[in-house]
């Protein structure tokens, strides 16, 4: 989330099921790497390239997507 003010609260998850800004070309098992880019979307890259930090539950719409993230 992101604050619309100073001294706003945000929630932040560190693991676990959550709905959040993904790639435009995410789908169902796309497994989401780092580093997080551009609007706060997870970037896919390469699994070679960097640990995946979540797997996608489905495809995105709108860059949404129902993830399960890691815990690191």
């Amino acid at each position: 989330e992101a604050a619309a003010a100073a001294d706003d609260d945000i929630r932040i998850v560190t693991h676990g099921y959550v709905v959040a800004n993904v790639h435009a070309s995410t789908g169902i098992g796309s497994q989401l790497c780092g580093p997080i880019t551009i609007a706060g979307r997870a970037d896919l890259a390469l699994e070679t390239t960097h640990s995946p930090l979540a797997v996608a539950l489905e495809a995105d719409t709108a860059n949404l997507a129902a993830i399960w993230l890691f815990p690191r």
